[in-house]
């Protein structure tokens, strides 16, 4: 999720304003423990690549484009983006019978799956 951000970002045109990018870097960037550590003995730098930074599982995360300024952590229901992982897709969605559900945000959804 951080490097397809961070390539947005890179080829967003007012690419200046970027609202919530210190929570955003916070939050998905590398932490303390990842810059300059070398790599252990016995995993491989593919490893490594996939496994620094924030791994967490039950990502989500809304992204609003207009002609000056990207914002990250938009509502979802205003989000022209929608990052996410199937986890925490799920925990936004809820299942049948769940008081808090939240879903109408997915009617005009085109889906694209990125893995890797």
């Amino acid at each position: 999720a951080y490097e397809l951000v961070r390539m947005f970002i890179r080829l967003f045109p007012g690419g200046k304003e970027v609202g919530n990018q210190a929570r955003f870097e916070e939050e998905f960037g590398p932490g303390e423990e990842d810059e300059g550590e070398e790599d252990e003995a016995g995993k491989s730098s593919e490893w490594s690549h996939l496994f620094q930074g924030n791994t967490d599982d039950r990502f989500r995360l809304g992204l609003s484009i207009s002609r000056k300024k990207m914002r990250l952590y938009s509502p979802f229901s205003k989000s022209d983006v929608l990052i996410c992982s199937p986890l925490g897709l799920r925990q936004i969605t809820g299942a049948e019978g769940e008081r808090k559900r939240e879903f109408d945000f997915l009617s005009s959804i085109e889906v694209c799956v990125v893995d890797r």
